[in-house]
Order: structure tokens, then sequence, then C-alpha cells
């Protein structure tokens, strides 16, 4: 450090920097957190409407005398016989 330096600016720096950084993710903490909210909730509707969109083409409900009978067609919902 020199004489005409009033303080160490590579200390200053570094401890400037810190302090940022911990400040900038506290503030954005919370708006990240919301942000993967909004996203989480977004993503389960457009996944059940998906779901919902197969099985309505998927299956087929029919009496036979006293029982109710549901067909699943499993071709239809992507699914492949193992």
């Amino acid at each position: 450090m020199s004489s005409t330096d009033i303080f160490d600016s590579v200390s200053f720096a570094k401890q400037i920097g810190t302090y940022l950084r911990t400040e900038l993710m506290a503030v954005a903490e919370p708006v990240l957190q919301q942000a993967l909210h909004d996203m989480e909730v977004e993503m389960r509707k457009r996944l059940a409407v998906a779901v919902l969109g197969m099985v309505d083409r998927s299956y087929d409900v029919r009496r036979m005398q006293d029982k109710l009978v549901i067909t699943v067609n499993l071709s239809a919902m992507g699914k492949r016989d193992e």
C-alpha cells in the first residue's frame, strides 16, 4: 500500500463483493421461490390436461347386464405390451 492510498483497495473489493453477493441472494431468494412455485403450478396444470386428454381417448365404459365394464386401451395411452 502506498502512502497515497487511504485504504487497501484489494481488501475492500473482496469485502464489498462478499457483501453484495450476500445481499443480492437475500433479495433474490423470495423472488426465485415465487417463480419456482408459479412454474410448478403451471407445469402441474399442463400435465393434468395432457393426462386427462390421454385418458379421455383411451377408455370405454359400458354395461353388461348387472356389471359395469371399463376397458382401457393402453396403446392409445402410449403403453406397449411388455
